[in-house]
């Protein structure tokens, strides 16, 4: 009897350890970035922030874990070799500190699972005709390991170019808007006072493409060949 004792004491005591053992592992807060970088890449153009030599761009990160009872640190690092000015596609000049910042400060706040940085996009001449590419990579520290590895990079493509915003989509350019062009984009926005759709219901859409109707129909515009500019939205 007071083996079986002894080997209950002796159980109790082997799980008790891997139950200890598995919360210590448990309370590991892991960080990833909110978007896909294979599909969700951020991207902005100066050309809608005329004026401005630098902008700041947030970058999402979601937290794996326990919320934290104090702000910590992130650490996050540019990968170089995929980094810089891009011509067809491919890094042709690294990037520098004139093209990119990172904030003074970089932390994930208490309290939340989500939370945002804002990095710095600078202007640059070379921009007019070209993009450049910023890869970043969460690097881990004494607060956060890194998380799933698909989202543990985030690219961002800036540019002074106009370029088609990923919102003029097939059915903005067939229901609405009409084919793209920079001109036509440039008066949309300047006239209808929006420069991003992204995620507006389109009902609203369908309201901005009629009075941007309404505005070509009392003041025709032009494209640079001579064809009117027209939208497809009916009413």
């Amino acid at each position: 009897m007071k083996g079986q004792f002894i080997f209950l004491f002796l159980l109790l005591a082997v799980f008790g350890c891997k139950e200890d053992e598995f919360d210590t592992y448990s309370s590991v807060n892991y960080l990833s970035f909110y978007n896909n970088p294979a599909t969700d890449s951020i991207v902005e153009t100066f050309f809608f922030h005329q004026g401005k030599d630098a902008i700041e761009v947030s970058v999402k990160f979601n937290l794996g874990g326990q919320l934290l009872t104090e702000d910590c640190p992130i650490k996050l690092c540019v990968v170089d070799s995929l980094s810089g000015l891009l011509k067809d596609g491919k890094v042709v000049s690294p990037l520098s500190d004139a093209d990119f910042a990172f904030p003074d400060e970089m932390v994930f706040h208490k309290g939340v699972n989500v939370d945002s940085v804002f990095v710095v996009l600078k202007k640059t001449a070379q921009l007019e005709d070209a993009y450049c590419r910023v890869v970043l990579q969460i690097e881990p520290n004494e607060f956060f390991e890194i998380g799933e590895t698909i989202y543990s990079q985030a690219k961002i493509y800036f540019t002074s170019a106009i370029s088609i915003p990923g919102w003029w989509d097939e059915t903005v350019n067939k229901y609405y808007l009409g084919g793209f062009t920079p001109k036509k984009y440039e008066i949309f926005c300047r006239e209808v006072g929006v420069t991003d759709l992204t995620g507006v219901e389109e009902k609203y859409i369908r309201e901005y493409a009629l009075k941007f109707k309404r505005y070509l129909e009392a003041h025709p515009e032009y494209e640079d060949d001579g064809t009117r500019i027209t939208v497809t939205v009916i009413g």
